[in-house]
C-alpha cells in the first residue's frame, strides 16, 4: 500500500467503509509513515468534531416497524399452540420472506442515499475542505491541478474555469464521495470558500440548488459529469460563480 491508497483508505475507514484485510493493511503502512500517520490523525480529529458538531439522523419510523412485524408475528405464533403444522409452515416462511424483504430494504437505505443523505455528505466533504486537508493534496492555479488528476479518477474533469479576480482557484484533492472517487476543485471569494465537486454523472442525483446547514449549493451535468459547487456566499455570488464557470 502506498500513501495515496493510504489516504484513501484512511477517509474509508472513517467513513467505516473499509474491510478487515485493507485495514490491516493501513495500520502496517501507517505504523512506517509519519506523514501518512499525521493524515490519520488529523482525519480522526474532524471525523470526530463533525460527529459532535452535526446532526444524526434515525433510521425512517416505516423501516422500524416493517423489521419489527416479523418479531411480533412470532410470538403471536408462540401463543397460538393449536396444532397446525401445515399453517405455521406458511408463517415461518413468510416471517423469513418478509425479513429478507426488510434486510434488502436496509442495505438498499444504506448503500443508496436519497438527495437528503448527498447533501450532507457535501455539507461535511466542504467541512473538511474549510480545515484545509484538501489543499495539502495539489495547490496552485488550472494549469497545476488539473494535471494533477491525471492517473488519479476514471475521468478527466471537464474544467476550464481558471478562476479570475472574483474568484481564484487555490487548489484542489481528490476525495471519496459514495464509495466513488471525486476531484474537488477550491475556490476562494474573499475570506469565502467555494469547493466545486465533480464526479461521473451516474453517482449523483439533486437539485439543481439548495441550501444545507447554512451553505448553499448548485448542482448541474455538463456531459456525463455532475458538478456541485457548495460554499457559505450568499445564493446571488454564488450563482455569479456559476455564471463565470459556465462561461468559459
Amino acid at each position: 500500500m502506498d500513501c495515496e491508497q493510504a489516504r484513501d483508505a484512511v477517509m474509508n475507514d472513517e467513513r467505516g467503509r473499509l474491510d478487515t484485510g485493507l485495514r490491516v493493511a493501513l495500520r502496517a503502512h501507517v505504523a512506517g509513515c509519519a506523514d501518512c500517520q499525521s493524515f490519520a490523525t488529523q482525519e480522526r480529529a474532524l471525523t470526530e468534531l463533525l460527529s459532535q458538531k452535526l446532526p444524526q439522523f434515525a433510521a425512517p419510523l416505516s423501516l422500524k416497524r416493517a423489521l419489527k412485524a416479523p418479531v411480533q408475528e412470532r410470538r403471536a405464533a408462540r401463543i397460538d399452540r393449536t396444532p397446525a403444522p401445515s399453517r405455521q409452515r406458511w408463517q415461518w416462511a413468510g416471517a423469513i420472506a418478509f425479513a429478507a424483504c426488510a434486510l434488502v430494504a436496509v442495505v438498499m437505505w444504506r448503500t443508496q442515499p436519497g438527495a437528503l443523505a448527498v447533501v450532507i455528505e457535501l455539507a461535511d466533504e466542504h467541512v473538511r475542505v474549510l480545515g484545509g486537508a484538501p489543499l495539502s493534496q495539489v495547490t496552485g492555479g488550472l494549469h497545476e491541478v488539473k494535471p494533477w488528476f491525471a492517473g488519479k479518477l476514471d475521468f478527466a474533469p471537464d474544467v476550464t474555469f481558471a478562476g479570475d479576480a472574483d474568484f481564484s482557484l487555490v487548489g484542489g484533492a481528490v476525495t471519496q464521495f459514495f464509495d466513488h472517487r471525486a476531484a474537488v476543485f477550491v475556490f476562494h471569494r474573499r475570506l469565502h470558500v467555494i469547493s466545486l465537486f465533480v464526479m461521473r454523472a451516474e453517482h449523483l442525483s439533486l437539485p439543481t440548488e439548495g441550501k444545507i446547514r447554512g451553505f448553499h449549493y448548485r448542482y448541474w451535468t455538463t456531459g456525463d459529469e455532475a458538478m456541485v459547487a457548495i460554499s457559505d456566499l450568499n445564493a446571488d455570488e454564488l450563482g455569479a460563480f456559476c455564471e463565470r464557470f459556465h462561461s468559459q
